[in-house]
């Protein structure tokens, strides 16, 4: 094909190319933070104070471009035993999060409580049914040692594998 195309365009191409779609991500990122900081961020609240909840927010923080900002924590525990840091701020307890998502707009709440209260769960997306934010459920897998759960589907039904025995060692 070299005789199709001098040389010179070819190296030409070699070294515009790169620059070129480096600079054109430089603008789409750019102009995607200009839009998420004109449209707004959704706030974010999180059910439920532990190492995951923790370490979710901090990335959401960290990451101003993904358009959603931590309010704060709910949790029944006091913050002496919750251990909270400065950075981190108790709103209320898990009775209070359903009317506090309705009068601040909140937009999105993170349930992170062990996987071991499914009542207290379930209680809480029941006083969250009438509100209009997304709820996200952040299991806590990795702190209850539970180092082979995955998720999967099993007959198109979205399943988490706890402990898989018969997982395939390549998989």
């Amino acid at each position: 094909s070299s005789s199709y195309f001098s040389r010179r365009v070819i190296g030409a191409w070699l070294v515009v190319t790169p620059a070129a779609l480096y600079l054109s991500n430089l603008l789409l990122v750019s102009a995607y933070s200009r839009f998420v900081q004109r449209e707004g961020t959704r706030r974010a609240v999180f059910a439920g104070f532990n190492e995951v909840s923790q370490s979710l927010a901090s990335r959401l923080a960290s990451h101003p471009q993904w358009g959603v900002k931590v309010v704060g924590f709910f949790d029944d525990r006091s913050v002496e035993r919750l251990n909270m840091g400065a950075d981190a701020r108790l709103i209320g307890g898990l009775a209070d999060l359903a009317s506090f998502a309705k009068d601040n707009a909140i937009g999105v709440i993170f349930v992170a409580l062990p996987i071991r209260h499914v009542q207290r769960v379930l209680d809480l997306l029941d006083d969250l049914k009438d509100t209009t934010t997304s709820i996200y459920y952040v299991p806590d897998f990795f702190l209850s040692d539970l180092i082979q759960s995955r998720s999967g589907e099993v007959a198109g039904i979205p399943v988490i594998a706890i402990l898989d025995t018969n997982c395939d060692p390549d998989d």
